[in-house]
């Protein structure tokens, strides 16, 4: 049965991509507009400051320090509050063609960027609650050493011309994705938190990987060992949701992917995801989706609509 997040990211389409590993010069700064991707940044080396909306004052970066801003919120980076920020794509792009951006010759700070993409049509609370920013300082970042291990390596290989570097730094930056999520939830803060609670964290596992099954509030407090009362109770606090509200958004989330691979049709995939009749599943869908799951299949595929 697999777990709560990796199904969650599976079914969101996850992946990651890193820009680049580059030195700074005093005098540094690039600014991130909001967007579509989830940004990473990493510092190797040095010191900066962030400044985003979450922070009342900039905010004092240090050698191994994680900064993640999961919805892609706007933010700056540079040496000084100070310093002339340079449009972020701007110094992608001169990166990538072999280009330093800024004209001194004295690096100061090293920092490796990226970011992480996955379907913006997934309405998942597990996306949804995480903050506008996760910092992830280096002492706390050196307390699991699964972590410490990650970010050696990606800070080692990026910009490696061996063998197999562009792949690997991929791979183990979404590994670090997950990690620093697992982080978070030991700090007890958002959707993850409940993924720390051992009865909804095996609520989750059965709604995900059983969607089909007759679940009832009862059936699902009883394989996860708790009453009916505290069950329901617990996973409203935790999840931000009830439990049969969550089984059905979960039921459609997975019939949009289904319908997206195109391998069944409208049909199968209403049974697959627990609805008895394609009628009452093509009724649910087009209430919480505006059109109908024939459409949308056909939308998906590039087919007319």
């Amino acid at each position: 049965m697999m777990d709560a997040i990796s199904e969650i990211l599976k079914l969101s389409r996850f992946k990651s991509a890193v820009y680049f590993k580059s030195e700074f010069p005093s005098g540094w700064g690039m600014e991130i507009p909001n967007g579509p991707f989830a940004q990473f940044h990493i510092i190797v080396s040095g010191t900066c400051l962030v400044g985003c909306n979450d922070f009342e004052k900039p905010k004092a970066l240090f050698p191994g320090d994680i900064l993640l801003f999961p919805h892609g919120s706007s933010h700056w980076l540079g040496d000084d509050e100070l310093s002339s920020r340079r449009p972020g794509m701007e110094i992608l792009t001169e990166i990538s063609q072999g280009i330093q951006p800024f004209t001194n010759n004295d690096a100061t700070t090293t920092i490796i960027c990226g970011h992480f993409e996955y379907d913006q049509e997934m309405e998942h609370p597990f996306l949804s609650s995480l903050p506008d920013v996760i910092h992830i300082p280096d002492y706390e970042r050196r307390r699991f050493s699964w972590m410490e291990s990650i970010c050696s390596t990606i800070m080692q290989e990026t910009g490696s011309s061996a063998p197999g570097s562009d792949l690997l730094i991929t791979k183990l930056a979404e590994t670090l994705f997950i990690q620093v999520l697992r982080v978070f939830a030991s700090r007890g803060e958002g959707f993850v938190a409940a993924l720390s609670d051992q009865h909804i964290n095996q609520a989750l596992k059965l709604i995900h990987s059983e969607p089909a099954e007759s679940w009832t509030l009862d059936s699902l407090a009883r394989s996860c060992g708790i009453s009916r009362t505290l069950f329901a109770n617990k996973f409203r606090q935790l999840v931000g949701t009830t439990p049969m509200t969550y089984l059905a958004d979960w039921r459609l989330m997975k019939a949009k992917e289904l319908l997206k691979d195109g391998n069944f049709p409208v049909s199968i995939v209403a049974e697959r995801v627990g609805y008895n009749s394609e009628v009452s599943f093509n009724r649910a869908f087009r209430k919480k989706f505006n059109l109908t799951p024939g459409k949308y299949k056909r939308i998906s595929l590039g087919k007319a609509a």
